[in-house]
């Protein structure tokens, strides 16, 4: 599992508000279950350095692509389009310093013989009244 953390690559794009612009991503966490269960997942978790905690109202990630280095695709056809996720730490942060935005994303788990995850691509969805005009968060 250190060798898919360490290799991960990812190239995601991040959409705040109404413009498209690229945002650096750091891996945070990467939970690779490997059973035969209803956890059978590989998880990975971003930090958006750039993108304040406390800006995010809800977000969702999209993943157009993801392989594993021996090709196998890590999407799973069968999944629903991932809703958006509201953001809880944001709305009950005491703490005034902002801390980093987190996504999750999920994935199938890649081949028993794959060292690495090659690459992710997709793209983040952020809703972020502060920055949209005229949007309302309940």
């Amino acid at each position: 599992m250190n060798r898919i953390l360490a290799s991960l690559l990812l190239t995601l794009l991040g959409t705040a508000a109404v413009a498209q612009s690229r945002i650096d991503v750091q891996i945070n966490q990467v939970n690779d279950r490997r059973s035969k269960g209803f956890f059978s997942r590989l998880t990975i978790a971003l930090d958006l350095p750039k993108v304040r905690s406390t800006d995010v109202v809800a977000s969702r990630v999209l993943v157009t692509s993801a392989t594993d280095d021996s090709g196998q695709s890590l999407l799973d056809t069968e999944a629903q389009e991932p809703q958006l996720e509201i953001n809880n730490s944001a709305m009950f942060s005491q703490n005034e310093e902002a801390k980093p935005a987190t996504v999750s994303l999920v994935l199938k788990n890649p081949d028993r013989k794959a060292q690495t995850v090659k690459e992710v691509k997709g793209e983040i969805e952020l809703f972020m009244p502060s920055v949209a005009r005229n949007s309302i968060s309940r």
